[in-house]
């Protein structure tokens, strides 16, 4: 069976892919359509603190996913940046794929803290159905019902 993204999914990994891409492109000269100017330093947390909230919103071990979030995020800007900063055109595909490489320090990291903090078990369990009553009895037995060929009649 196949899982569809759930809206808090999407919105971390949009909040994480908007940040590298706005954070990668301003920060080498010639790239920018806003040309900011600001330092790198002021990019790096930018593109860290999204990558912190995007983790968190998208994996299912929000704790996890914050700490690693921030790392990939870090590691995509680096990696798209340095490609950047060396070229004076590139096809798209290119950075996505630097892009990539750049997040799977963080993606290594979820696991490891997943693995070592939760163990095997999800943090953030799936919604299932409410349990089934119990019987006033306390058992799960089915409740005694009413035939429906004695109601109105007499007993002798």
């Amino acid at each position: 069976m196949e899982e569809q993204e759930t809206g808090r999914q999407k919105a971390g990994g949009y909040i994480f892919a908007i940040a590298v891409i706005f954070c990668s492109m301003e920060m080498v000269p010639g790239w920018g359509f806003l040309k900011l100017g600001w330092p790198p330093l002021v990019f790096y947390i930018i593109s860290g603190v999204c990558g912190a909230i995007g983790g968190m919103l998208y994996v299912r071990c929000p704790g996890a996913g914050f700490m690693a979030g921030a790392v990939a995020a870090l590691g995509a800007l680096f990696a798209t940046a340095l490609v950047l900063e060396q070229v004076d055109e590139v096809h798209s595909i290119v950075l996505v794929i630097v892009g990539l490489v750049g997040i799977l320090p963080g993606v290594g990291l979820y696991y490891l803290l997943r693995h070592f903090f939760y163990g095997d078990k999800d943090v953030i369990e799936e919604p299932t159905a409410p349990p089934a009553l119990k019987n006033p009895s306390g058992t799960d037995a089915e409740p005694q019902t009413r035939d429906s060929g004695d109601v109105g009649q007499q007993q002798d």
